[in-house]
């Protein structure tokens, strides 16, 4: 047998080996499967969570100087490294909302209560309870409630709270103006949710 030979039939030996390693390594990752682990690890710097409860919200007058005519409003979390923050705003009944814009997106979601919201394009929405809306950031807007009853809004905005009003801080007159309110539509009911039965 000639040296070409035996050099060729070790080529192919070692090559047969070495696609035998490849197989068994490819297959014992695949027989393995996911890994669990009862314990995750904490990242560092890792904000903690936030339990509220709605009788220790801190409310303020959105607008001070308008005394009980006011909207209230609450911050409930502001993200440290974004500025995103979410809050709360409680409306009186009868109340006007005067034109104003945010910096961020924002989103709006009717916790009870109704609220006409009139877009810078003429767009007339009613948040109802469990209503939702998105408003993007300095499109102008206004709301209105009703006559039979206040309204509570949660808001979420993707970066820091700020509020700009076209004319100038909000007076009396204004916040008191329904000239201007469209029309309620209907009531609708609150939001139907399924019972535990339903729930599978």
């Amino acid at each position: 047998m000639t040296c070409d030979k035996i050099l060729e039939l070790n080529e192919g030996k070692i090559m047969k080996l070495f696609c035998q390693k490849v197989l068994l390594a490819i297959l014992g990752s695949l027989m393995a499967g996911p890994v669990y682990s009862n314990t995750p690890q904490q990242s560092k710097g890792l904000d903690p969570a936030i339990y509220l409860k709605y009788e220790d919200y801190k409310w303020e007058k959105l607008v001070p100087e308008l005394g009980d005519l006011s909207a209230e409003i609450t911050i409930l979390h502001v993200n440290p490294k974004t500025g995103g923050t979410q809050l709360m705003i409680r409306c009186p009944k009868n109340y006007h909302a005067p034109k104003h814009w945010h910096t961020a997106n924002e989103t709006h979601y009717c916790v009870y209560g109704h609220f006409l919201m009139k877009d810078h394009d003429g767009k007339v929405a009613d948040l109802s309870p469990g209503s939702y809306n998105y408003m993007p950031g300095k499109m102008i807007h206004e709301g209105w409630t009703n006559s039979e009853e206040g309204n509570l809004l949660y808001i979420s905005l993707d970066g820091p709270w700020d509020i700009h009003f076209i004319d100038g801080m909000p007076t009396p007159k204004q916040v008191q103006d329904m000239s201007n309110r469209p029309e309620f539509p209907r009531p609708s009911k609150p939001p139907v949710y399924p019972s535990l039965s339903e729930v599978k």
